[in-house]
């Protein structure tokens, strides 16, 4: 579990986790940057700073932990805050005085999905926005002028066979054996 929230930790630790903790964002990222994770718990006010946008944000962009469950962590926030949190990819947000049970509620629900899923959801996301920024249909009619419709139908497919793959090997594995 990656933490950059000492009362977070804390509980995490309560919980049975073993803590990876980081007090600055740079160091944050760049531990997210070099390791795998089950679990990122982000303060969003990190340093008096909300560097917790760009700390989710690395994550999303990052292949190693595009999957991970993301907690936003915040001493405060409303229901405009916890959907801007969200829009930027946390997987849900907590108010800081959630106790225990909140926190273990939340992992259990951010852990309900399978990686394989959430890591499509955010491939699927980078892929809408390219389709958004090259003009999704009249782009794909441009094609003889160009091969960007080419490599992105490409990479749709390649995403879509991905998933297809995670989601049988899933399938598979809750089959139980006779």
């Amino acid at each position: 579990m990656k933490s950059t929230s000492n009362e977070g930790a804390l509980y995490l630790n309560q919980l049975g986790y073993y803590v990876d903790l980081s007090d600055e964002s740079a160091t944050a990222i760049q531990a997210i940057q070099g390791n795998i994770y089950d679990l990122i718990m982000v303060d969003i006010n990190l340093q008096g700073i909300r560097l917790g946008k760009k700390i989710i944000r690395k994550t999303r962009e990052n292949q190693l932990n595009l999957g991970t469950p993301i907690i936003a962590w915040s001493a405060y926030f409303n229901k405009n805050d916890e959907e801007e949190y969200l829009a930027w990819g946390a997987d849900t947000a907590l108010i800081k005085n959630c106790g225990l049970k909140g926190l273990k509620k939340a992992i259990y629900q951010c852990l309900l999905a399978p990686r394989y899923e959430r890591e499509f959801y955010y491939k699927l996301k980078r892929l809408q926005k390219k389709w958004k920024k090259n003009g999704s249909i009249e782009w794909v009619k441009q094609i003889k002028d160009s091969h960007r419709p080419y490599i992105v139908l490409d990479e749709t497919l390649r995403l879509i066979n991905e998933y297809q793959q995670g989601s049988n090997f899933h399938a598979e594995g809750k089959k139980s054996p006779s």
